[in-house]
């Protein structure tokens, strides 16, 4: 269906989002070969659609599918590059948080996390990044006991923040 859609309708402004949900589609397969395939053919096709950074952003998370975390750290990173003021910026900046963490990059995380709390402090995002900060030094209280100090004092910050509406989280 794509295909035809984009031999008989390569100009309408269906062709770059059927192209982009194939994509995804097969990203979310795990034919992340495939879909990179298809999405940068996109993305090469349609670089002025207002849909390039969704496709940019779909070819980055193809990445994070194969578990491939270097390359999906440095695709994230250009694409915040490339779109500053993009409104997904809050999640691409907490989904690079949690790539460093599962990459390892645990001090990469917590900077990421503790400058997404600060940048974005009413986002739905920033309780998730201020427990991920607390649970970071709680898990390093085991080495040295001060850590627990500055862990409860982050967990404090969960319930205690205002500018979240009440959630379990809050609980």
């Amino acid at each position: 269906a794509m295909r035809t859609l984009l031999a008989k309708y390569a100009d309408s402004t269906f062709a770059p989002r059927a192209m982009l949900l194939v994509g995804q589609a097969l990203s979310k397969a795990g034919k992340t070969r495939e879909a990179r395939v298809i999405l940068q053919d996109c993305a090469t096709r349609f670089a002025k659609s207002e849909l390039a950074p969704e496709v940019n952003l779909a070819l980055a998370r193809s990445y994070q599918v194969e578990r491939d975390w270097p390359q999906a750290i440095d695709s994230v990173n250009q694409w915040l590059a490339r779109h500053p003021q993009h409104p997904s910026r809050p999640q691409v900046e907490f989904d690079l948080g949690q790539l460093h963490s599962l990459a390892g990059h645990e001090t990469n995380a917590l900077a990421i996390y503790t400058n997404f709390v600060v940048q974005f402090p009413t986002n739905e995002l920033a309780r998730v990044a201020q427990l991920w900060v607390a649970n970071y030094y709680f898990n390093q209280g085991q080495e040295d006991s001060a850590f627990y100090v500055v862990a409860e004092e982050n967990y404090q910050r969960v319930f205690q923040n205002t500018n979240w509406p009440p959630s379990e989280l809050t609980f």
